[in-house]
């Protein structure tokens, strides 16, 4: 099952971060979350993203199981780098990006939630 979800309705691309129990960024959900930035940045037809977070938590930051797993700095710097080549991705969008705030919002999901200075909008439910 997907753990990132998009869907694309009257011009909005919605980005659905689906990671029970509480969103966790883990690299996987990284990489397929820049995956649906970049289908949102490619569609024309978009003018507007929104990412939010499903089961109440927006995302409660990185899957401390996969930190605790890394085997030394060169492996923890790539980790990191690999989160923030997303953060960039989305602070340089050509398109308004709102990050839909609902539940935890914590470490590497504030961080989304800021890239651009970020999301354009920040708005809580």
């Amino acid at each position: 099952m997907a753990d990132v979800h998009y869907a694309l309705a009257d011009r909005v691309a919605t980005i659905t971060i689906d990671h029970p129990p509480a969103n966790l960024l883990t690299s996987g959900l990284i990489a397929r979350l820049e995956a649906a930035i970049d289908t949102a940045r490619a569609e024309a037809s978009v003018k507007v993203v929104v990412i939010a977070g499903a089961g109440g938590s927006f995302v409660a930051g990185a899957d401390i199981k996969e930190i605790a797993a890394i085997s030394g700095a060169q492996h923890g710097a790539s980790l990191a780098r690999r989160g923030q080549a997303l953060f960039d991705k989305i602070e340089k969008m050509d398109k308004p990006v709102i990050a839909a705030l609902t539940g935890f919002c914590l470490g590497g999901g504030m961080e989304l939630a800021m890239a651009r200075a970020t999301c354009a909008l920040r708005v809580t439910g």
